[in-house]
């Protein structure tokens, strides 16, 4: 398939042998690590790329001014791409953007991508785990509704209680975009701190620092459901109780 060719997008779809039915495998969220190991290595020109999936300048800026390689600015532009689509930062979109671009051959390669996470994710659902995902225990083979535990006495949201609660959040890049952290800001955090940790934290002192609602607790457990981590976001409203 020539990279310029034009090729409806069904019959790309056919090649991939991936439905375009919606809710099907395009539909899923990019992962970061099909964006950061697979499209960031795409021979494209990235500023297009950055327009057609809504990137302004100003969220790029860092990316600018930093001297970073390409393959560093497409990862800044992807993953600032998929920290802002609430629903949108799918295969299907990401597929689609690049056939605009004259690149049939990229959204062949995209498509694949998301017939592997379809095959992935279906592989890794196992027999046997409904009732951990639903809150049932198996009692003589009968799953019977577990008692919530009771809400313990509101702790003190504090900084230091904020990184501790955070440890084992790894995408601190997309947290900071939903906490309103400009994406110049984290940019320059990734030049600075060589280890995720370190960013990650980094961070979260500023956002904490510098937001002064009187509730900011409440819009940290938001921004983290938007990024999936709903089962901590549940804990902490537990453990400081705010349920807003």
């Amino acid at each position: 398939m020539s990279a310029t060719s034009v090729v409806s997008i069904e019959k790309i779809a056919a090649r991939v042998g991936v439905s375009l039915a919606p809710g099907g495998p395009l539909d899923q969220e990019v992962t970061e690590d099909h964006l950061i190991r697979d499209v960031c290595g795409f021979a494209v020109q990235w500023q297009s790329l950055a327009g057609r999936l809504g990137v302004g300048e100003a969220d790029l800026e860092g990316a600018k001014e930093d001297g970073s390689d390409a393959r560093r600015k497409r990862e800044l532009m992807l993953k600032t791409w998929k920290a802002a689509q609430v629903f949108d930062a799918t295969y299907r979109r990401l597929g689609e953007e690049f056939r605009g671009l004259g690149r049939a051959d990229l959204c062949l390669e995209v498509f694949e991508l998301a017939k592997a996470a379809a095959s992935a994710s279906n592989s890794s659902e196992e027999p046997g785990n409904a009732s951990a995902s639903t809150g049932t225990a198996a009692t003589n083979g009968k799953s019977q509704p577990q008692a919530l535990a009771p809400s313990p006495a509101a702790t003190e949201f504090t900084e230091n209680s904020m990184i501790d609660d955070l440890e084992d959040v790894t995408d601190w890049y997309r947290l900071g975009i939903k906490l309103n952290i400009k994406p110049a800001e984290l940019a320059k955090l990734q030049e600075d701190y060589f280890k995720a940790d370190m960013r990650k934290n980094k961070m979260l002192m500023i956002w904490f620092r510098g937001d002064t609602s009187p509730h900011k607790e409440a819009l940290l457990f938001t921004a983290l459901e938007k990024i999936g981590e709903k089962v901590l976001a549940q804990k902490l409203r537990r453990k400081y109780s705010i349920y807003s």
